[in-house]
């Protein structure tokens, strides 16, 4: 087996072992919501209320409810089955088995057609799902024969440049910590399974997505606390958590910070240049 096919193998193991416990632990922690808003702040302000919407990585479902709420038809992709077992009970649960298509996968769904389906309008790759894939590139490039002109794409992925984790990593002398979001690969312990990750910059995605997209905005997600910090502080010092969160938000977007973060939130848009005909 090729070593990305078993990378993606063990984030599909890591993630089957956390999805039972998923929503509670992280999607409904504080800063799982907090980052689950600003995300659909974006694309809430730039996608259309009618069509189709790509949800890729998408977890139990949270994004992809949030936008068949709004309007949209949603094809939500994910490698866990586990965790898309829980997204198919919410979607059920909430009554839009009718506009939420879950499929098990990853870039090879992308390359499928989708028949039947209002065209599509945006698509979004969930926290931290483009960092689980070697072939960046391969991402943007199957994604673009779905969407036309100005289309909007919206990606979350890990900053190999986060200033709180780097003064975290100092403080504690923890060169692991220093060191785990460098290289063109890096391991983090997910679930007790070794997940292969790939971190990228930002000059290192707009790489990725070019010539398809052109990069439109980025920030922070978040600047001040990354999720771990968070739960930290959280079973600590619960409203210390919540008088930050407002704080962190108005940081995120300005020039220098908002490449700073935990993650980086990105808005790209589709490049003019016209899409193959996919019947």
């Amino acid at each position: 087996m090729h070593a990305a096919e078993v990378g993606l193998s063990q984030t599909a193991l890591a993630f089957d072992r956390l999805a039972a416990t998923y929503g509670a632990t992280v999607d409904d922690a504080p800063m799982g919501r907090e980052i689950h808003a600003r995300t659909q702040h974006v694309l809430d302000a730039h996608l259309p209320t009618a069509g189709t919407v790509i949800d890729f990585g998408c977890g139990i479902g949270t994004d992809a409810l949030w936008l068949a709420s709004r309007g949209n038809h949603v094809l939500a992709i994910d490698l866990s089955p586990g965790m898309l077992a829980v997204a198919r009970q919410r979607v059920g649960a909430a009554g839009y088995a009718e506009v939420i298509e879950l499929r098990h996968g990853s870039i090879e769904q992308l390359r499928r057609p989708l028949e039947g389906w209002p065209p599509v309008v945006g698509a979004l790759c969930s926290l931290g799902a483009l960092d689980t894939l070697a072939d960046g590139a391969g991402y943007f490039s199957a994604l673009a024969p779905h969407l036309g002109a100005g289309a909007t794409v919206v990606t979350s992925t890990a900053n190999p440049w986060c200033a709180t984790d780097a003064l975290l990593g100092i403080l504690a002398g923890d060169r692991a910590r220093l060191r785990r979001r460098h290289g063109p690969m890096t391991t983090l312990q997910v679930a007790s399974v070794p997940v292969p990750l790939y971190p990228r910059d930002l000059p290192t995605l707009e790489q990725c997505a070019t010539p398809h997209f052109v990069l439109r905005s980025v920030e922070a997600l978040p600047l001040l606390l990354p999720p771990r910090t968070a739960a930290a502080l959280e079973a600590r010092r619960g409203r210390d958590l919540h008088a930050l969160l407002p704080i962190d938000r108005a940081l995120a977007s300005l020039p220098v910070l908002r490449l700073l973060g935990d993650h980086l939130l990105v808005r790209w848009e589709r490049t003019r240049s016209p899409a193959p005909d996919l019947r």
